[in-house]
């Protein structure tokens, strides 16, 4: 559930951010820009409801196992590489401005994002064994 809480603080931000951007101003000036804008909103939406949905998977075969560690290591590593730049950019900037709370919620949505892929790297890394006629082992979470 962390990795979903994670994006879901990120969507905040990006809603947040689009907001402000939009009593500021910015949605008009041209197609790009607008594109931009709106596009920023609705991926990660669409990355939180495919999160979403991915959290519904069951591991059914012992096979699935170091695929889903490699997976997640990389994953887990993206957040938090993410969550560490954005953590040095949000110290940089006033913080008494909203686009910095949009990207507080960028920073601490990674860095909770990373947790829970550590957390299910860890579920998946014990050594428990997994019956292949079994239908549904794990759910990711």
């Amino acid at each position: 559930m962390w990795i979903v809480s994670g994006y879901l603080v990120v969507c905040v931000g990006s809603i947040i951010n689009f907001f402000w951007q939009v009593s500021n101003g910015y949605l008009g000036y041209g197609f790009r820009g607008d594109v931009e804008l709106i596009a920023s909103v609705f991926s990660v939406l669409a990355n939180f409801a495919g999160w979403w949905f991915l959290s519904q998977i069951m591991v059914e075969t012992t096979n699935q196992r170091p695929l889903i560690r490699k997976a997640l290591r990389f994953l887990m590593l993206q957040s938090l590489l993410v969550g560490v730049s954005q953590l040095l950019v949000v110290y940089a900037l006033n913080v008494t401005l909203w686009p910095v709370v949009a990207l507080w919620a960028f920073t601490l949505g990674s860095l909770i994002t990373a947790i829970g892929f550590f957390m299910m790297l860890r579920i998946y890394s014990r050594n428990s064994p997994v019956d292949d006629d079994e239908t549904a082992v794990e759910r990711i979470d």
